[in-house]
């Protein structure tokens, strides 16, 4: 059964055993996890639904560069893909760090750990492949720390996943060799642990293609299960797109925001999507939106789910005139969107109308937007992101990209407090 700690559900007290395990289990989801590390799952935590919200978001604290790097991390220009994840009593960090925002043979992957979260840190692991190296996350089972990532290639002009890698934590400092994960052709995006099984999300493409130039050849999201966290069962939900950020809300569906290629999908922008609770592999992606979510996250707190993603500033993607032919409008947006600012933003999911609904930004400007997040209690999550230096804030995406200022690494926490009345 899922039992879900949140008030305003209406719950039949049939007798006071019913009523005292009801407690218990109430208490039970705001005990501090025996691991040390704050649960992610929303189902841990008890919010009122009753109450209105105001969010919060705090100030940049900068991690890379920063003078609290440890030996022998050396940041590169270029800062980005970035995960965090709380295991024991430790916040891990692990990002992507290259000479530029494109592929490269020097691009490396750093992880360290800290104690005190984020004060200060220490030295965990390096990656280096001579090849990209993007979307790096970590899973916990039990007492065992995983993280992964996928390899790439070098051509700077190209997306080339070549695999995915995983290495268990044995000890601080102390990882085991890489070992192939999943299959090839898919890359990693979204995993999150809820109600006692792990789900990921991931763009797959059949191996015959997923060396190709093409950004979405033969593309599509697949979601993973677990039970176990070591035996994961893929199934396609939906053909035509990349990125896939997910959350449950609180009766149990499963909603996603996703990143789309027009060349694919036939939409130009993103897909809304939502599965049933007993039908999770069958997503229906009818809603669509004509602006374009990138790098997606969503989480939940109480009843409502939102979403982290690159905003498009003076958009929508899809502005191209519609008299022009489809290829036309195709290129046309793409080359716009390119050369728009961008900002990372908090988005509500209006799940009766199926739309994504703006609130605000967060601290971005030029280049940015890979947020990772993971929460600190019933009313706190801590968000890592990327972005150009924020007083770029005219830069274009594209200039952000290629600006020798590079982008750089923050971690921000977002509080929900509630509305005085």
């Amino acid at each position: 059964m899922t039992f879900a700690c949140d008030y305003g559900l209406g719950i039949r007290q049939g007798s006071v055993l019913i009523v005292a395990a009801v407690m218990l289990m109430l208490c039970a989801c705001n005990a501090p996890p025996t691991s040390g590390a704050p649960s992610d799952d929303p189902n841990d935590y008890v919010v009122d639904t009753k109450t209105s919200y105001q969010l919060d978001v705090s100030e940049p604290r900068w991690v890379v560069p920063s003078d609290a790097l440890p030996s022998p991390i050396e940041a590169n220009t270029s800062n980005n893909n970035v995960a965090i994840h709380f295991h024991g009593n430790r916040l891990f960090f692990a990002w992507r760090t290259a000479p530029t925002h494109f592929a490269d043979k020097k691009t490396v992957l750093y992880v360290m750990s800290s104690t005190d979260r984020g004060e200060t840190w220490d030295y965990e692991y390096t990656s280096a492949l001579k090849s990209d190296i993007r979307e790096p996350n970590f899973y916990s089972v039990g007492e065992h720390l995983y993280l992964i990532y996928f390899q790439a290639g070098t051509n700077p002009t190209a997306f080339q996943p070549k695999a995915v890698w995983r290495h268990q934590r044995r000890g601080l400092g102390d990882w085991s060799s890489k070992e192939a994960w999943l299959e090839p052709g898919d890359v990693p995006w979204d995993l999150k642990r809820r109600n006692g099984r792990w789900y990921l999300t991931s763009h797959y493409r059949s191996p015959e293609t997923a060396n190709g130039d093409g950004e979405n050849d033969n593309a599509g999201v697949r979601l993973h299960i677990s039970d176990d966290g070591h035996n994961w069962v893929p199934t396609l939900v939906i053909q035509g797109s990349s990125e896939a950020g997910f959350e449950f809300d609180l009766e149990g569906r499963l909603w996603a925001v996703l990143r789309g290629s027009p060349e694919e999908t036939g939409v130009m922008g993103a897909r809304l999507c939502f599965a049933e609770p007993d039908q999770l592999t069958k997503w229906n992606c009818d809603a669509t939106d004509r602006w374009k979510y990138d790098s997606p996250k969503m989480f939940r707190h109480g009843r409502e789910l939102y979403l982290v993603a690159r905003r498009d500033i003076g958009g929508p993607y899809d502005a191209a005139p519609t008299t022009l032919s489809w290829e036309e409008r195709v290129e046309i947006n793409r080359l716009e969107y390119w050369f728009r600012p961008k900002r990372t933003a908090i988005y509500r999911i209006d799940t009766a109308a199926k739309r994504v609904v703006y609130l605000r930004d967060l601290p971005s400007a030029g280049d940015n937007a890979f947020p990772s997040i993971r929460r600190l209690d019933a009313h706190r999550f801590l968000v890592a992101n990327y972005t150009s230096p924020l007083d770029k804030v005219d830069y274009s995406w594209v200039e952000g990209q290629t600006s020798t200022l590079g982008t750089q690494l923050y971690l921000t926490t977002l509080t929900f407090t509630p509305e005085s009345r």
